[in-house]
């Protein structure tokens, strides 16, 4: 019984199942002092208040993390790899605008090409409106259905009706 797990173990791992168990996430403390370190194949990424240091293990640069301002939170970041390419998806609540208690959710996709980044997907997927004054709750609307799924080399996303590639 106990082999046949580890064989079950082993073909999920070799048919590509297991290829984004590989992803590593900030914890919920680290997203809300915007200070977030993640190691991932020889490489660490610092995400420190708006900028990313990236050390691939023999260049360093630092970037801008792309939306940060003041007032965002960060609802998730992690690193991910999807058909041999490296990303961050950051997950983050825009500040409102003034006089308005409405923020988005932005699900932004930034692809890591050595030291340098692009970003590749910056998607509005949720709502929220706070209600501050009364009683420090909040109304959201439903999140939209958002994926990333690959196709042969390229990477395809969705998010609710909107459909598109990179």
């Amino acid at each position: 019984m106990q082999s046949g797990v580890g064989v079950a173990i082993f073909l999920f791992l070799m048919s590509g199942g297991g290829a984004y168990a590989r992803d590593v996430s900030c914890t919920k403390e680290q997203l809300r002092q915007k200070n977030c370190l993640l190691q991932k194949d020889g490489g660490s990424y610092q995400f420190l208040r708006g900028n990313l240091s990236i050390n691939d293990g023999v260049w360093k640069e630092v970037v801008k993390v792309p939306l940060e301002e003041k007032g965002t939170e960060w609802a998730s970041l992690r690193l991910i790899e999807r058909a041999h390419r490296k990303f961050y998806e950051l997950k983050i609540w825009m500040p409102p605008d003034e006089g308005v208690s409405l923020q988005t959710l932005r699900w932004v996709i930034v692809e890591l090409v050595g030291t340098k980044t692009e970003l590749r997907l910056n998607q509005v997927i949720q709502k929220r409106r706070s209600f501050l004054e009364e009683k420090k709750t909040e109304l959201m609307d439903k999140m939209e259905k958002h994926t990333l799924n690959v196709r042969g080399k390229k990477i395809h996303w969705t998010v609710g009706h909107l459909k598109g590639e990179f």
